[in-house]
């Protein structure tokens, strides 16, 4: 407990795992929603591209990622940093978000979207005010599992982290990769950490997904008290 690379491979990796379980869910439904809602060309192209992606194993796109950086003269300064392991956490939850989003956008009906277009409101506006509501609860879960996926990768970023940004898995990964015994029961006891912080993460997230969304609101609603009507005599005549 008192290594430093522990620490600092629990920082990184709740952060990361945070981050992927806000950014993703939210980013996708957009491309979700595109794929459902709109007309545009080239849907179909974009959807079978997330497919084909996500079929190629995590090493080879880690390799692909670090050809793109190391490549790309203003991308070479963000090698090893935290915005790259960003970048491929939330590209790597690419289409469980949007496949679960987009099952939501086909089960509901466009009328409150339509209603809500007929005074001027923006899509924006409309997404905010609509579309986040009815799916709260869905996206909290699309978070928990992109969470519990981002903290315990190693494939995808393997080739794209230092011993500065190195997260639980990968340490946990190299402690396994010798022959020293104490070594092997340390990666046994960051397992078990990376165990134990997804599940707690997992608990906070459902109970906050109990708590949000329409349905939650119908049943305030149901349980507010309702006042009693004006007595006959009280109300005002016409």
């Amino acid at each position: 407990m008192n290594d430093p690379l522990l620490m600092r491979g629990a920082k990184t990796a709740l952060f990361l795992g945070l981050t992927t379980a806000i950014i993703s869910p939210v980013l996708f439904s957009m491309v979700g929603y595109v794929l459902v809602r709109t007309t545009w060309k080239g849907r179909t192209a974009l959807d079978t591209l997330f497919w084909i992606s996500s079929s190629i194993p995590g090493i080879l796109a880690s390799l692909g990622l670090l050809w793109v950086v190391l490549g790309t003269s203003w991308l070479v300064p963000l090698y090893g940093t935290i915005y790259v392991l960003m970048l491929v956490m939330i590209l790597q939850g690419k289409l469980l978000s949007t496949q679960m989003t987009k099952a939501v956008y086909v089960q509901m009906r466009s009328d409150l979207e339509e209603a809500a277009r007929v005074p001027g409101v923006g899509w924006i506006r409309t997404y905010i005010k609509v579309w986040l509501p009815l799916m709260m609860p869905t996206l909290v879960r699309i978070g928990t599992l992109n969470f519990v996926f981002a903290a315990q990768t190693t494939s995808a970023i393997i080739l794209l982290s230092t011993s500065e940004t190195r997260m639980l898995a990968m340490l946990a990964l190299e402690m396994m990769s010798r022959s020293n015994v104490k070594e092997l029961e340390a990666a046994g006891i960051i397992s078990l950490m990376i165990t134990f912080m997804t599940l707690g993460v997992a608990l906070v997230l459902r109970k906050f997904g109990l708590t949000v969304g329409v349905r939650q609101d119908m049943k305030e609603k149901k349980s507010a008290p309702v006042e009693d009507p004006a007595p006959l005599g009280a109300r005002a005549p016409h």
